[in-house]
């Protein structure tokens, strides 16, 4: 009972001390934070009629942190950007520290339920370990079904923009009509290309931010094709009209693929989640017998060779049921 009051006692303090921080960071944010400090900075160019205001600067512009001091410390942090690439192609409004807040809140709650439960140091980073990868794996779901979204769009978007081309609109304005009349998210996507370039930023350097932010093939060949033509010439309608069609082809051919594939898929699924599945049910049924794995350290050892063997098994089964069109 008194273990019980130690650690809710403890939890209650930590959860203050989380609280007490929000409260000052959203002081600060209030009064000193990067939105505070942009409004300023678009007060002072306006008062200024002789200041000559750069178009980059008004471009949208993601940062890693609400807080102009984290903000500053991650931009020197190595390979953070990249992270932060990764999350603005899931289309999840969050930032790089709302993303390691999050992480770093649930290895806590980890370690704290291995600690009340009493498990071995074994298995409390393999637990930890398990709830990052799962964060991870849904990043990377939510960053596959969007991407499965855009180059649905895609063709339909082309067909759009070639038809405005053809009724006499400039690439800019098709683009505008293409963020109108699809839906999102390449709505939403092709606004930001429209909006760098009535800004200045040139279609050269516009459509290559595009290929940036989407990393689809697909959106590629859009933005090869493209700049290709604006560099050599040529009829801009009847390009957007073939890579419409190659894009439709592709995906014909990937659904077949994946029909095909399909019976390999299941056996990986099946033979992948097999193991677990006995070994919760034998824990369940035989709570005793299981309790080796992680009581015994000959049981530790064997159970972390299993994990390691069990991943292996499951990364090489995924790279064989991949098929690449």
């Amino acid at each position: 009972m008194n273990g019980l009051m130690y650690w809710g006692m403890l939890l209650l303090g930590g959860a203050s001390t989380v609280l007490l921080v929000m409260g000052l960071g959203l002081t600060w944010e209030h009064f000193m934070g990067p939105r505070r400090q942009r409004l300023t900075e678009r007060w002072r160019a306006v008062a200024d009629d002789s200041s000559v205001i750069d178009a980059g600067r008004l471009i949208k512009k993601r940062y890693l942190s609400e807080n102009a001091s984290l903000q500053a410390w991650l931009q020197t942090m190595p390979a953070v950007r990249v992270y932060d690439r990764f999350l603005q192609q899931t289309g999840l409004s969050i930032t790089v520290m709302q993303s390691v807040v999050v992480a770093l809140a649930s290895v806590l709650a980890c370690a704290v339920v291995s600690v009340l439960l009493g498990w071995p140091l074994a298995v409390a980073w393999a637990l930890m370990l398990a709830v990052l990868l799962l964060e991870l794996a849904y990043l990377q779901r939510k960053k596959q079904q969007r991407l499965i979204r855009i180059d649905q769009q895609l063709p339909e978007a082309l067909d759009l923009m070639a038809r405005a081309l053809q009724a006499g609109h400039a690439l800019s304005g098709a683009l505008l009509i293409a963020a109108k009349e699809t839906k999102q998210p390449i709505a939403s996507e092709l606004q930001t290309v429209f909006d760098e370039v009535n800004f200045g930023i040139s279609v050269q350097v516009a459509l290559p931010h595009l290929a940036e932010r989407i990393a689809s093939d697909n959106v590629r060949y859009f933005v090869v094709a493209a700049l290709i033509q604006s560099e050599t010439g040529g009829n801009l309608a009847d390009i957007l009209k073939s890579t419409a069609f190659l894009i439709r082809e592709r995906q014909k051919m990937a659904g077949m693929v994946r029909v095909l594939s399909a019976e390999g898929r299941l056996s990986a699924l099946i033979l992948s989640v097999l193991p677990f599945a006995i070994a919760g049910l034998l824990s369940w049924v035989n709570p005793d017998f299981m309790a080796k794995l992680w009581t015994d350290p000959l049981g530790v050892k064997l159970l972390t060779a299993s994990l390691v063997l069990a991943g292996v098994g499951i990364v090489w089964m995924r790279s064989l049921v991949s098929v690449r069109v």
